[in-house]
């Protein structure tokens, strides 16, 4: 899945499953049955004319196995949307930490003079009056790096869009016609 800024939010291999019964694909109709028959597969190959057959079939059932992968698309998306969007609250609310935790060290830096800043020198005084301004300047820009930092996420995470690449196929055939 992508955002709204192209970025990529989350990637995962999925894959969906079906029985082929006289030359007709039928998507399983739970995960859980993909999940078995995957699990049941070995690495051992069918018989020569089994794989040719099977080569034939596949211009027949193409597209209902792509509609399954869609289907198994489509389901993911909607769970993965709520885990999306749980993340970027997550995100949200840690910057907002970060940024008011160091807010507070500067304020806490600011009301802490030295206790021997009267022995300063003038190139030291001139040099901590800097450090003040510079301590003071970035506590003012913290407010607004709270905003643009919740807003960069807002705009990563906008209009997920899922994308799908199919990779493989695998056939599983049971023992008896293989």
């Amino acid at each position: 899945m992508i955002g709204g800024d192209s970025q990529r939010l989350h990637e995962e291999l999925i894959f969906a499953g079906g029985q082929i019964r006289q030359g007709v694909f039928r998507r399983f109709d739970s995960l859980r049955q993909a999940e078995d028959a995957l699990n049941a597969g070995t690495a051992e190959q069918p018989a020569p004319d089994v794989q040719s057959a099977l080569i034939d079939l596949w211009p027949k059932i193409e597209t209902s196995v792509a509609r399954s992968l869609a289907v198994r698309q489509e389901e993911r998306t909607a769970s993965l949307i709520r885990s999306l969007e749980q993340r970027q609250e997550k995100e949200i609310s840690d910057i907002q930490a970060i940024l008011s935790e160091l807010a507070q060290t500067i304020q806490r830096e600011l009301t802490h003079q030295p206790e021997q800043l009267s022995l300063f020198n003038q190139e030291e005084s001139q040099q901590y009056a800097r450090n003040v301004s510079a301590l003071e300047s970035r506590l003012g820009q913290i407010p607004s790096e709270i905003d643009a930092e919740a807003n960069a996420i807002r705009r990563r995470y906008a209009n997920p869009q899922a994308r799908l690449f199919p990779v493989a196929v695998t056939w599983i055939v049971p023992a008896r016609i293989a």
